[in-house]
């Protein structure tokens, strides 16, 4: 079992290490806990956060969160610091989940092979695959030592039980009620067996000195996260989790549920189908196998999925991130925990020894053999295995982030494998040229890869605003404090298009450009060390159409073209094609291949080239304890702006086909959405459409 768990390990190791060294990584969580985790290390700061700065926080507690564990892990990253060190630590705890599920399998179902299967269940399930695949978290440092905990449990083992517990507390402090109702349910069996019938049971040392320590443990990270974390705030603390019952924090969301009824409905009707699938996927990982399992493992989980039907925030019902770590544990000892009942259930009664019986005269019927009454016996506990087997096969096959086309839901992360494109080359090209002790301000996209520094700065996205400060004002703090600014437009636009709208880049010289990757220099003044144009091309059937049809019989190396034949009246809309909301500023050329069959001489085709501004306006948003939030929000602020615009025109005399490029030159500035469409204003005249091609020109 412990070389499959490494083997598991490595493999979530090198996926998650190509994942980050190809752009992967989704927010600037990744970058965050890394730059905590270098501080200590390598520049002698304990747990410092730049990204905190703004709320003078310079201590460990980031995010909200309270995760002690992360000093047990320091040795552990200090041997090759960076990001690929916590995403090693992180798929190596995850797959350790395996070796306690083994034992306690193996313990409760009292077979090594049935441990075997249900260690193989929990490395299978998207369960424990799922946290992995969201870049880096605390929650999943909590998964093996609480299956661990619970083995202890089963084998009354004290002093390992109350260690495990106490690791499992330590990755995160709002996985605490979780473990306290699972000690309290324990618990509870004796007490009122004690009470209604009056009969004396045995003192569980182990599972009162667990409900003790968890309760004792609560109170302390509590009081610690509220006194040090972003914001004050603890799990649940949040802008936007249960604002139709108005709870601060997690820990009053079923109170004030049961004393707003009508609140806790309007946010369990919020995004309804979107957590019924949610909770559809994560009991089906385990074939709802789960739901047959001892109260003690599945009031746990049902606690954490009341949190999640009541919640306003589509975070908490993400598939694909790392909360599935506050059930796995849960839902894996109950599901071990259902096969040893319906095992139970299936073995014949044990019955009083009956009194002899006379042998009858006549024909003799012969009992069951042995392998008959196995079949019987262990027949529900096969289907019940393979029913569990199903569902860890079916939603992988449906939910998957490796999978081409997963289920779309609100994915935390983009599915499917990591591939080191062009573009990802010069981006690392480009991030070379920062030197190492420079401070740097970038998108949240990039920020992971430039957090191994004394200072890296993300740029402020739904940062709390404390009393007099503004998100420009924000913004343009973390500027000043920085020597380079990095943007990448086709990857992180909202952040890119943030700093060109708002911030103040004068005294910066540009340094690099490179597919869209920006790089300022302050005080630069040379020539760029580094240029290659952004280029983008779309095949005409790709367009979107107005009144002309995709040809795949007429198409370039690029795709299939768009025709439109005759008929139509001056004006028509032919298409309209490139939507870009992506596009990094600077001098842009947009050619267009066309076709033009004229029967009379004149216009035939007007190209018109139109730009709908956009500015990336903050949302603000208040807590309940007064501090403001913001999220961006890209706004239009206007219809279509003319750009460029030509216009075709047959030549006299030289009437019939023609084919040919017209190009249009234009400036652009990086906020907007830009488009090209293409008007008939012959009735007479076909027209096809065979690509447009839009090229940087200069930066």
């Amino acid at each position: 079992m412990l070389g499959a768990a490494t083997l598991y390990a490595t493999f979530l190791g090198c996926l998650c290490t190509l994942r980050y060294q190809d752009f992967g990584t989704f927010a600037y969580d990744m970058g965050n806990y890394n730059q905590i985790f270098w501080t200590t290390t390598q520049d002698h700061r304990f747990f410092y956060s730049t990204n905190n700065f703004a709320l003078g926080n310079s201590g460990w507690v980031v995010l909200g969160h309270f995760s002690p564990i992360f000093a047990l892990l320091l040795p552990l990253y200090a041997i090759a610091p960076g990001p690929p060190a916590l995403l090693w630590m992180q798929g190596a705890a995850l797959a350790l989940g395996a070796v306690p599920t083994f034992g306690l399998g193996k313990q409760v179902l009292r077979s090594d092979r049935w441990g075997l299967l249900m260690a193989g269940v929990y490395l299978a399930t998207p369960l424990t695959f799922w946290p992995v695949w969201y870049d880096f978290h605390p929650e999943v440092f909590l998964v093996a030592p609480t299956i661990a905990a619970f083995y202890f449990v089963e084998v009354r083992r004290t002093v390992p039980y109350l260690f495990c517990l106490t690791l499992a507390m330590m990755a995160v402090e709002s996985f605490v009620p979780f473990l306290l109702a699972f000690a309290v349910l324990s618990i509870l069996p004796s007490i009122w067996q004690r009470v209604r019938r009056r009969t004396p049971v045995p003192f569980e040392t182990s599972l009162w000195l667990g409900a003790i320590l968890c309760g004792a443990y609560l109170l302390f990270a509590f009081e610690v996260a509220t006194h040090l974390s972003t914001g004050n705030a603890t799990f649940g603390v949040s802008y936007d989790f249960w604002p139709q019952i108005g709870a601060k924090s997690a820990y009053q969301v079923y109170p004030l549920a049961l004393l707003h009824p009508a609140g806790a409905w309007a946010g369990l009707n919020l995004f309804l189908p979107q957590k019924l699938v949610y909770l559809a996927l994560i009991l089906g990982a385990m074939g709802f196998i789960p739901l047959l399992g001892p109260s003690r493992f599945t009031v746990p989980g049902y606690l954490w999925f009341g949190l999640v039907l009541l919640s306003a925030n589509a975070d908490l019902f993400y598939v694909g991130d790392m909360y599935s770590c506050y059930v796995l544990p849960f839902f894996m000892a109950a599901s071990i925990w259902a096969v040893a009942r319906v095992r139970d259930w299936s073995r014949p009664k044990a019955a009083p020894t009956p009194a002899p019986i006379p042998v009858p005269s006549g024909p003799v019927h012969l009992l069951p053999n042995a392998r008959t009454l196995r079949v019987r016996q262990e027949g529900p506990v096969v289907a019940v295995c393979c029913i569990l087997a199903l569902g860890v096969l079916l939603t992988n096959g449906i939910a998957n982030p490796l999978t081409s086309a997963p289920v779309d839901l609100f994915w935390a992360t983009p599915p499917g494998w990591p591939v080191f494109t062009a573009h990802d080359g010069w981006a690392t090209e480009v991030i070379a040229l920062i030197p190492m002790n420079a401070s740097v301000l970038t998108d949240g996209k990039d920020f992971p890869l430039v957090s191994n520094r004394h200072y890296a700065y993300d740029t402020p996205w739904a940062t709390p605003l404390q009393p007099g400060q503004s998100q420009a004002g924000l913004l343009n703090e973390q500027i000043n404090r920085s020597s380079y600014i990095l943007l990448d437009f086709s990857m992180d636009y909202l952040d890119s298009a943030l700093v060109i709208q708002d911030g103040n880049l004068t005294g910066f010289g540009l340094l690099a450009v490179a597919d869209a990757v920006y790089l300022w220099e302050r005080g630069y003044h040379g020539a760029l060390a580094l240029w290659q144009p952004y280029s983008y091309a779309l095949p005409g059937g790709d367009a979107i159409p107005g009144n002309a049809q995709v040809d795949p019989g007429n198409a370039t190396a690029l795709g299939p073209s768009l025709y439109h034949t005759p008929g139509l009246a001056n004006g028509t809309l032919l298409w309209t094609a490139l939507n870009l909301e992506t596009l990094a500023p600077g001098e842009y050329s947009l050619t267009v291949q066309l076709g033009v069959d004229a029967a009379t001489p004149g216009p035939q085709v007007i190209l018109s080239t139109t730009a709908r501004s956009t500015v990336i306006r903050a949302l603000e948003r208040t807590n309940y304890s007064g501090v403001a939030k913001y999220y961006y929000q890209l706004v239009p602020t206007s219809g279509p702006l003319p750009i460029g615009e030509d216009q075709i025109s047959a030549i006299p005399g030289a009437e019939g086909y023609q084919e040919g490029n017209v190009t249009i030159l234009f400036s652009w500035s990086g906020l907007g959405i830009l488009e090209n469409q293409g008007w008939v204003v012959s009735s007479t005249a076909s027209v096809r459409l065979y690509d447009v091609r839009l090229l940087q020109v200069a930066p």
